[in-house]
């Protein structure tokens, strides 16, 4: 009974430690992972830092106001595809009968 008791002790301790390595985050401390980690953590400082030299281009005048600069292009008129009502088909069709009743097209 003893001899049983300590394999199944055994038994348990073994996996619970391959447990509780499976739970560590390997993958945290690779190469690549900790690039992307510090690439992503920088992205706002750049935009902070784009600011500031913009507004400090400004100020200097190597960038004039925005009067001078061209403005962006916009289409004026924006077309909305549609599908030709001729080509599309009906979802329900009226019953001949009673036109509060829709039947649905199978065709």
């Amino acid at each position: 009974m003893d001899s049983i008791l300590k394999k199944v002790w055994i038994f348990l301790l073994i996996f619970t430690g391959m447990g509780l390595v499976a739970l560590v985050p390997f993958d945290k401390y690779q190469r690549a992972y900790m690039k992307e980690f510090h690439k992503v953590k920088s992205a706002p400082q750049k935009r902070v830092n784009a600011a500031y030299t913009y507004v400090e281009k400004v100020e200097s005048g190597e960038i004039g106001e925005t009067s001078e600069q061209n403005p962006p292009q916009v289409k004026k008129r924006i077309r909305y595809v549609q599908p030709n009502p001729r080509h599309r088909k009906p979802i329900y069709i009226r019953d001949k009968n009673n036109p509060k009743i829709l039947h649905p097209y199978q065709g």
